[in-house]
């Protein structure tokens, strides 16, 4: 009688999609994207790989309160600094070298302003970590970003 062996040939086929899905897996996380295979069309495509961090609607909706107060606070600043010099440099409160190119009348403004701002995220129940977090998710998330423009929106 004649033996047919099949084994050699189904570890090999076994060991064969392994190495390629570890060799997908690997370049995904390299690239930072992620492999979508349709079988249907025996095609191969590279998404963006998605978020480990999704935050939920109490969160956003905190959030949105949060830069909605900021926001308006940012505009009557931003009204009253021009207003007194012509013109209303920009600064960021996480860095202090933007504060070096203020005027001393301006930066006694500017830092109330960062300082009720973050008194403004901490009312919301937010920590500044959660705001920053959702800030810089929001500008590389368009669903994100849409979702939090409607809360801010129905506030």
């Amino acid at each position: 009688m004649f033996k047919i062996e099949t084994a050699p040939y189904y570890s090999y086929k076994m060991l064969s999609r392994f190495l390629i899905v570890t060799t997908l897996a690997a370049i995904g996380v390299i690239l930072g994207t992620a492999p979508k295979i349709d079988l249907d069309r025996y095609s191969l495509s590279f998404e963006s790989a998605a978020y480990a961090e999704d935050f939920d609607n109490d969160k956003l909706e905190r959030y949105a309160r949060a830069a909605r107060q900021i926001e308006q606070k940012r505009l009557r600043v931003y009204n009253r600094i021009s207003s007194t010099t012509g013109s209303a440099p920009s600064f960021t409160c996480y860095q202090q070298a933007s504060f070096n190119s203020l005027s001393q009348q301006t930066i006694s403004v500017a830092k109330q302003f960062c300082d009720e701002s973050r008194q403004i995220v901490r009312k919301n129940g937010l920590t500044l970590e959660e705001f920053n977090r959702i800030t810089i998710r929001r500008k590389t998330d368009s669903n994100l970003n849409r979702r939090i423009e409607k809360l801010i929106n129905e506030i």
